[in-house]
């Protein structure tokens, strides 16, 4: 059980990781008002955030992963 969970974990996390940009830009080109300076610094936080959130995610995947093949 444990197995699956993980993969689908590691599987989402690395999309995210990877999609991390592609989801900043397209949240920028829908965003109702130009951005200025600050907003700009905050949609590149944003990146980053989704990126670290993307990565842990993965980790906790494959961590599910070693914790079910060790165990059996």
């Amino acid at each position: 059980m444990y197995l699956f969970l993980g993969v689908a974990l590691a599987v989402l996390g690395v999309l995210a990781a990877a999609n991390s940009l592609h989801v900043v830009k397209r949240a920028v080109r829908v965003w109702p008002r130009p951005l200025d300076r600050r907003g700009a610094e905050a949609m590149a936080s944003y990146e980053f955030l989704v990126r670290f959130v993307g990565l842990i995610v993965a980790l906790v995947g494959v961590g599910l992963i070693l914790a079910e093949l060790l165990a059996s």
